[in-house]
Formats: structure tokens, C-alpha cells, sequence
């Protein structure tokens, strides 16, 4: 045990406590901390929680099987190796807790104090068991447990969607930057192709509202139909379960000068054109 990176007097063990608890009772502390928090947690309609549970009850179990170890040197431990898995440990319930919360925050529901209390009940256990963890060598990573600020993963959030809303409005309108087969120009320029993307980013991102547009695309070179049709090909992805507003063609209308006295029973009906995959 000398060349071990942690030794007792580092980790400020209290061993009267430690013994008192015996290390065959330590898995069944564990369990017992586990079905608790489930008690606690059982009027909380959240699928993650009790998997971070037991993800949290599993470190504790390896980071005091550490310690155990130092009570019975007949039986040598690796201490880098065991450490190294339970960080892997940490890691896993970090990502579990980061999920949680992002799936909380794109629900619209208010984060509350659960993976808190876990954390604080987990320093409990072991110090109960005569062990300061805040302490030892472990604490800095079990600190990475505790949750993130709310607005930094709001804003991570806000990011991811404003990336997948372009990334979808992108691979809908890109055949816009191309040359039209038939007509034999380029659909749109650039400046026109960004406009029609920011215009399209602003309603999908703001439920549905049409930009206000002041400058129209005023020719477009290519059929309406194929117009029409990534207009509601984009709508039928993004909101595969709403119906199509009628606001949606009062964009496309706005948008394109040539089209602005086309009817929305027109633009409702509209079909998809025979070559509109060829463009």
C-alpha cells in the first residue's frame, strides 16, 4: 500500500466510525440510500431520475470498496485502475444528468432541486460511515455531479435548435442555389437565397408569425409548384402532427412578389411536381 497515490491519513478517515459500520454493511447502506431516494422521488414523473439513482448508488459502492480494501491488506487493489472506473462512473451519470435536464427545460418544466439532494445525500452516507469525502481525492471529480446553471444549457439548447431548424430549412431550399433544368438560370442569387433563410428561420422559430418584408424576391426562377411544395415539404417535417396554417402561404405570398395574388386553396392543393426530386 506505500506506493498508493492515496493514503489513509489523506482521505481523513474516522475509523471508529469506519469499523462501527463494518464493510459488509456498506452495499447494504447503499441500498438502502437507493430505495429512499426512489421513495422520494416516487411521485415525480421522470424516467431519468432513477437511473441516475443507480448510477449513483453504483460509484459509491466502487469509491467505498476503496476504502474497505485498506482494512483487509490480503487483498490488494489497484487504485488507479479502480479510481479510472469510477470516474468512467461519474461521467455516465454527468451525461444522464445533463439529458434530464435539457429534456426538462425543452418540456417547458422548472428544474428542481432532486440531483442536489442526491449529491448531498451521497457526502452523508460515507461521512456517516466515518469518511469526509469532501476530503479526498474523489471529490473534485464527484463535484462535476452538480448540476449545471440553468441558463448555460438554455443557451446550449437554444443553440442545437437554431442549428437543426437551419440545418432542415437548408436541405429543403438548396436546390434554390442551383440552375433550374428548364429555365436554364440560376433559381435565386445569393443575396435572395439568404433572405428567403432568414424569413423562413424568423416564422418557424417564432410559432408561425410572418416576418415583417419589406423587399420581396421579386423573380424567381423556377415553377411555383416547386415553390410551394418546399414550403409545405419543410412545414410537414418540422410539424409532422399540425396542421398546415394558413399563415405559412401568406409567407410564401409575401415573399415572392410574381406570387402575390396566388389563392391559399391553390397553394393547399398543390402536389408534388413530377421532376421536383431531379432539381
Amino acid at each position: 500500500m506505500k506506493d498508493n497515490p492515496m493514503t489513509l491519513e489523506e482521505s481523513i478517515i474516522d475509523m471508529e466510525s469506519f469499523k462501527e459500520k463494518a464493510p459488509y454493511k456498506l452495499e447494504a447502506i447503499f441500498k438502502k440510500w437507493k430505495d429512499q431516494k426512489i421513495k422520494y422521488c416516487k411521485n415525480v414523473a421522470d424516467n431519468h431520475l432513477p437511473k441516475h439513482i443507480k448510477y449513483m448508488s453504483s460509484i459509491g459502492q466502487k469509491t467505498m470498496k476503496i476504502y474497505t480494501d485498506y482494512l483487509l491488506p490480503f487483498t490488494p487493489v489497484d487504485y488507479s485502475l479502480r479510481a479510472d472506473e469510477i470516474n468512467r462512473g461519474i461521467s455516465k451519470t454527468k451525461r444522464e444528468m445533463e439529458s434530464w435536464q435539457k429534456q426538462k427545460l425543452i418540456m417547458g418544466e422548472v428544474l428542481d432541486e432532486h440531483y442536489n439532494f442526491l449529491l448531498e445525500n451521497f457526502y452523508q452516507v460515507f461521512k456517516d460511515a466515518g469518511i469526509d469525502l469532501s476530503k479526498t481525492p474523489m471529490h473534485q471529480n464527484l463535484q462535476c455531479l452538480k448540476p449545471n446553471k440553468t441558463k448555460s444549457i438554455e443557451v446550449s439548447i437554444k443553440k442545437e435548435n437554431t442549428d437543426s431548424l437551419l440545418n432542415e430549412i437548408e436541405k429543403t431550399f438548396d436546390f434554390m442555389k442551383r440552375v433550374d433544368p428548364r429555365k436554364h438560370r440560376d433559381i435565386l442569387n445569393d443575396d435572395e437565397y439568404e433572405k428567403l433563410k432568414n424569413w423562413l428561420y424568423d416564422y418557424f422559430s417564432k410559432d408561425f408569425v410572418v416576418p415583417e418584408i419589406t423587399e420581396p424576391i421579386k423573380t424567381v426562377y423556377t415553377s411555383k409548384g416547386n415553390i410551394i411544395w418546399a414550403f409545405k415539404s419543410l412545414f410537414s417535417r418540422l410539424h409532422p402532427s399540425h396542421t398546415m396554417p394558413e399563415s405559412l402561404f401568406e409567407l410564401y405570398r409575401k415573399a415572392f412578389y410574381q406570387f402575390r395574388e396566388d389563392r391559399f386553396d391553390n397553394f393547399r392543393k398543390q402536389r408534388k411536381p413530377q421532376y421536383f426530386d431531379s432539381l
